[in-house]
């Protein structure tokens, strides 16, 4: 009777299983998703096979009852749900944002790509202090605890860098969150091989960041190698490297590579293939600027009020060193390379572009500037100085000509040049003599008698002699001897003013 039973639940319970409705989950469980997390959603309906839908519709390559969503972007926010046995779940909505979060989780020492049981260094920053952060690991479908030192995780601190245990699994998810789960870092992804050569891959690859693929053999040189995309062969040579420039879309997919190297202890040729590793390219989030004038400086356009800037140095073949501020004018710049990032309460930018340095202080690049720009004035200056030269000849109207005098012994009448004495006054003057009439007017000298037409022995007219300023607006002048007009004395008389007539003036006949 009871075996019968048995046999009767048996039905039943597959009824059971085919009509229960499925649900969808996800692990991590996280308040919130930042760009470049990395998510596994899970069908939990128990049948064989499962459809997934995003945004309704319908997404063929997944057939599973997980589906990784590696390195998402804001356009991957949306609602999820998977339908099984004719069942369909609700759905299940995820929002993500456009930055980074806040606190940061990399990789100190190592690479993404390890050999299987070995570790990597991890650092994480955390700008208010680690005092209750704690950094967990998902790998193997359960998440663990990673025990922290308590000495290390206090306010006053706001770095640390710690060593996980060996990883056995294809893959480890990192990441770190204060103690009421409301604040988290940014994750690290680690994957293994079982190979002696490793095909390095970033995860993930933003657009238009410049990436290196490696084909590494750890603790042997590479003699040759060949890489490969999606099965076709892209590059091969001695070179152990593949860069691209530019990340595109169309780089997305799965790279390995094939190594020709020597044994270390036989010597031996050797020649094998690594294991394939996929690219994920994601949506670039917001990205800081650095710039290079008097100091370095560091800026966002599109960040939030209240932004503030974290600054990173990094010594040759050393790992990113992250300090408070910016080196200025003033500081020695060290060689090596500089970046900065963009921080605020609840998010970050990826890190900007990098300033490489050659050692010399920035405060002789400031020495260099000012003498350009003194340079440039003294230029303007001077042009300015030959325009208003020219300006001024332009706008000249007159002309200086030379002063006419009397002619001497010139038969046709008229004034000759007078005529510059090199050690003297720059003109010839007439002299004043001083006055031998009794009124002061100017009178000829009486050792001669003077007519119109009559001259000194020398050729030319007498000085007159020097009458003191009138008190009426009159001019005295000689009339000439042709008029026929002589006081007593057979001397000259001063012409006496007529009525004003407009224009019209005496002169000498």
């Amino acid at each position: 009777m009871g075996v019968t039973n048995q046999l009767f639940l048996i039905p039943v319970l597959l009824t059971l299983v085919r009509t229960q409705k499925p649900h969808v989950s996800m692990v991590p469980n996280l308040n919130q998703v930042y760009a470049g997390d990395t998510l596994k959603l899970t069908c939990n309906s128990g049948g064989p096979s499962v459809q997934w839908f995003f945004n309704n519709i319908q997404s063929p390559e997944q057939n599973l009852s997980d589906w990784q969503r590696t390195a998402i972007s804001a356009k991957n926010s949306g609602s999820y749900r998977c339908e099984s046995n004719g069942q369909i779940s609700d759905n299940f909505n995820i929002s993500v944002l456009a930055y980074l979060p806040p606190s940061i989780l990399s990789i100190r020492s190592g690479r993404p790509v390890i050999q299987r049981g070995s570790s990597v260094t991890l650092n994480l920053e955390v700008e208010d202090g680690l005092e209750g952060w704690t950094c967990w690991v998902y790998k193997n479908g359960k998440v663990v605890k990673m025990p922290m030192k308590k000495t290390l995780m206090i306010a006053s601190k706001t770095e640390v860098a710690f060593q996980p245990y060996q990883l056995k699994e294809n893959m480890g998810l990192y990441w770190c969150s204060d103690q009421n789960n409301q604040k988290r870092s940014s994750m690290v992804t680690l994957r293994t091989s079982g190979l002696k050569v490793l095909m390095e891959t970033p995860l993930p690859a933003r657009l238009g960041d410049p990436v290196t693929l490696k084909c590494v053999v750890p603790g042997v040189k590479i003699e040759r190698t060949v890489f490969y995309k999606d099965e076709k062969t892209i590059q091969e040579g001695s070179d152990a490297f593949f860069p691209i420039a530019s990340v595109v879309q169309s780089d997305q997919g799965s790279y390995k590579c094939k190594a020709t190297y020597k044994g270390v202890t036989t010597g031996e040729t050797r020649e094998h293939v690594s294991e394939a590793q996929k690219l994920v390219v994601m949506d670039a989030p917001p990205r800081a600027s650095l710039s290079m004038t008097m100091s370095m400086s560091c800026t966002c356009s599109m960040c939030p009020d209240g932004t503030k800037y974290r600054w990173y140095y990094q010594k040759l073949d050393h790992p990113w060193v992250y300090t408070v501020t910016g080196p200025s004018y003033s500081d020695k710049i060290l060689p090596g390379r500089y970046a900065c990032r963009a921080t605020w309460q609840d998010g970050r930018t990826s890190m900007s572009n990098i300033y490489v340095a050659s050692g010399e202080p920035i405060k002789w690049l400031m020495l260099l500037v000012v003498i350009a720009v003194l340079l440039v004035l003294m230029v303007v200056v001077f042009i300015i100085a030959f325009r208003c030269k020219k300006r001024r000849r332009a706008n000249v109207i007159y002309e200086d000509v030379p002063m006419m005098g009397v002619k001497a012994g010139g038969e046709d009448g008229g004034y000759e040049e007078l005529r510059r004495q090199r050690d003297k006054a720059e003109y010839d003057t007439l002299k004043a003599v001083a006055p031998s009439g009794e009124d002061g007017d100017l009178e000829p000298k009486r050792s001669s008698k003077v007519t119109a037409a009559s001259s000194s022995g020398a050729g030319g007219y007498e000085q007159l002699r020097l009458k003191p300023a009138v008190d009426k607006d009159e001019y005295n002048t000689l009339k000439a001897d042709a008029l026929g007009v002589k006081n007593k004395d057979g001397e000259y008389e001063a012409l006496k003013p007529e009525p004003e007539t407009e224009g019209v003036y005496h002169t000498l006949g």
